[in-house]
C-alpha cells in the first residue's frame, strides 16, 4: 500500500469528485499560479527543473527552505500553511524525491485534496493508481517539454482547466476502500484461525533453539 493513501491520520483518502459549479468556483478563486513547496532537493532533478521552466513562464510561489522566494523570515511551512498555499493555486510542483516503481507518497495525494492540478514526475507507475486525466504528468526529462506546454495551456484555457479539476484522481474511485478492507481481513484471519492452523514455523533444528531462546529472555 502506497504511502500516499494513508499518511493523513491513518484513514483511508476518499477523493472528492467534483460537480461543474463547484470546479468552476474553485477555479476563480484561485490566487497563484503555481506552488513549489520543498525541504531539500531531489535525487534526479526534476523538481528543481520544472521550478525553473515555469518559473520563466510565470511566478512560482516557493515558500518552503528549498529554492525559497518568499519574504518570510522562517523559511519553511507547517502542514497547515501549505495546504493553504495548495487551495490557492492551480498547480502544484508535485515530484517525489526518488523515481522508483511503486514509490509514491503524499506529494500528489496533497494538491488532489486542496483541489490544485499536480504536476507529477516520480513513479513511473504512477497510472496503476491514479487517473492520467486527472493531473500532468511528466514522464522524463525527454517529456518535460510536452508538459510544460500542457501546463500552458490548461492555464490559459478556463473549459480545460475546469474538466481536469472534475476529473476523478483515481482510477478506481474505491481503490484504497478496497485496499483497507482487505488488509483488514488478512490481519483477522491470522489471530481468528486456530493457533495450530497458524503457526509457520518449522519445530525443529535452528528454528526450535532460536525459539526457545525467545521465551527465555522473555522471562528475564
Amino acid at each position: 500500500m502506497p504511502f500516499a493513501f494513508y499518511f493523513d491520520d491513518n484513514k483511508p483518502w476518499i477523493p472528492e469528485t467534483l460537480t461543474y459549479e463547484k470546479a468552476k468556483e474553485i477555479s476563480e478563486s484561485k490566487k497563484f499560479f503555481c506552488n513549489f513547496i520543498y525541504g531539500h532537493q531531489s535525487s534526479h532533478g526534476m523538481r528543481e527543473k520544472l521550478f525553473e521552466k515555469l518559473g520563466e513562464y510565470k511566478r512560482v510561489e516557493s515558500p518552503g527552505s528549498f529554492l525559497n522566494n518568499i519574504n518570510n523570515t522562517r523559511k519553511r511551512c507547517s502542514w497547515a500553511e501549505k495546504n493553504e498555499y495548495l487551495a490557492a493555486s492551480k498547480f502544484t510542483i508535485a515530484c517525489d524525491s526518488i523515481s522508483y516503481p511503486g514509490f509514491v507518497t503524499e506529494k500528489i495525494v496533497q494538491p488532489f485534496m486542496q483541489h490544485s492540478i499536480p504536476i507529477y514526475f516520480g513513479n513511473p507507475n504512477i497510472n496503476d493508481y491514479f487517473n492520467i486525466n486527472s493531473f500532468v504528468w511528466c514522464k522524463s526529462f525527454d517529456d518535460l517539454p510536452r508538459a510544460l506546454e500542457e501546463v500552458r495551456y490548461l492555464d490559459s484555457n478556463d473549459s480545460a482547466y475546469i474538466e481536469m479539476l472534475m476529473q476523478s484522481p483515481l482510477n478506481d474511485i474505491n481503490y484504497i476502500s478496497n485496499l483497507y478492507n482487505d488488509l483488514e481481513t488478512f490481519l483477522f484471519n491470522i489471530f481468528d484461525q486456530n493457533p495450530d492452523d497458524a503457526v509457520r514455523r518449522i519445530k525443529y533444528y535452528c528454528a526450535e533453539s532460536h525459539e526457545k531462546f525467545l521465551k527465555d529472555y522473555a522471562q528475564k
